[in-house]
């Protein structure tokens, strides 16, 4: 009877921790990918769950969809409202390597005129000094970026 209730409590625990890494495996499937529709399904699953990375993904999600808007005024908006989600999330949890992986691509990637790109070494050292206690999904997300990123390499992970 306990080994029976034991059993069941581990596939429980196994099946919990499959869908909470299923999220993660879907949301850096979506900020990698440069579709709007994917991005706002995305927006709109982050904004009603209860993550507690909501504020850190949800502002990678909304600098990702700014370099997608053709508008100007657009582009300005969404990268502000995401930059400052990103930088609060941070804030609160300074050592958090994930956000500092979020704050990363986002800075390696956005253009230059936005003087968004002071935290990229600093950020570079906090991902490869926590890689080995980060979740699954997450590490394969660093990993499929260090194949194309300049800064962030297979090597230094």
């Amino acid at each position: 009877m306990n080994k029976s209730i034991f059993l069941l409590f581990v596939l429980l625990l196994s099946s919990l921790f499959a869908i909470c890494n299923s999220y993660k495996v879907d949301y850096y499937n979506t900020l990698s990918s440069n579709d709007t529709i994917l991005i706002n399904n995305q927006l709109k699953i982050v904004a009603n769950s209860k993550f507690v990375e909501k504020k850190a993904f949800m502002g990678a999600l909304l600098m990702k969809k700014a370099g997608l808007m053709s508008s100007l005024k657009e582009k300005l908006s969404f990268f502000k409202k995401g930059k400052q989600l990103l930088e609060d999330a941070i804030l609160n949890e300074k050592q958090n390597a994930e956000y500092r992986f979020l704050r990363i691509m986002i800075q390696e990637n956005c253009p230059s005129m936005l003087m968004y790109s002071k935290n990229i070494e600093e950020d570079k050292q906090m991902i490869i000094q926590n890689y080995s206690k980060l979740e699954i999904a997450v590490k394969n997300a660093i990993v499929d970026y260090s194949k194309t990123s300049k800064i962030l390499k297979i090597k230094d992970i």
